[in-house]
């Protein structure tokens, strides 16, 4: 029988997608670049700037790029879930919306959607779900970077590393019912 799999998209398949727009907008503006993730905030919305009307500059260049364009896949997850796909049901449950900015959803809908078809062909266009809910949703397995994804009513729940979930200790997740997975290499170890 089949499993029903779901996985997020972004920090789980592809890199940062927020990191990239920043460096854009930070080179744009004379900004020194982030060179890492860490410190980066984990929402759109905590990023601070000095001036109000840089936050105003952000969000509108944030609103008016598309974030995925020429965005890198997180290794060996595209070979994963192709054959993760061979045996099993695979979904994309993931965000479009992280605050309240007019135009956001369907933007990154878009973006996203376009990202997955030309990324992933091999997985079915209806199996793309945009929710930032994933609790309702009932699986054999949920992949995600967020704990708080995590919870719901799934038989094995994985903690993907990214640079925000680093803090959760393996006596956390093991309380969770989650065991968390470093590489794609890993999943498959677990899920095969």
């Amino acid at each position: 029988m089949k499993k029903v799999i779901l996985i997020d998209v972004d920090d789980v398949v592809c890199e940062n997608h927020f990191h990239k727009l920043v460096n854009e907008f930070y080179a744009l503006n004379g900004k020194p670049l982030l060179k890492t993730l860490e410190g980066l905030p984990a929402n759109y919305e905590e990023i601070i700037f000095e001036k109000p009307d840089e936050q105003k500059a952000f969000d509108d260049y944030y609103l008016s790029h598309d974030s995925y364009r020429d965005l890198k896949t997180i290794d060996g997850s595209i070979e994963a879930i192709r054959e993760l796909s061979k045996n099993n049901d695979v979904f994309f449950v993931t965000s479009c919306i992280h605050g309240h900015r007019e135009g956001e959803f369907a933007r990154q809908y878009v973006d996203k959607f376009n990202w997955i078809l030309e990324n992933l062909p091999f997985i079915p266009p209806k199996h793309f779900i945009a929710t930032n809910i994933k609790s309702m949703f009932k699986a054999d397995v949920i992949i995600d970077d967020r704990l708080k994804n995590l919870e719901g009513d799934y038989k094995t729940k994985i903690l993907f590393t990214s640079f925000h979930n680093k803090k959760y200790t393996n006596k956390e997740l093991e309380g969770a019912g989650v065991v968390r997975a470093n590489s794609w290499k890993e999943i498959l170890g677990l899920l095969t």
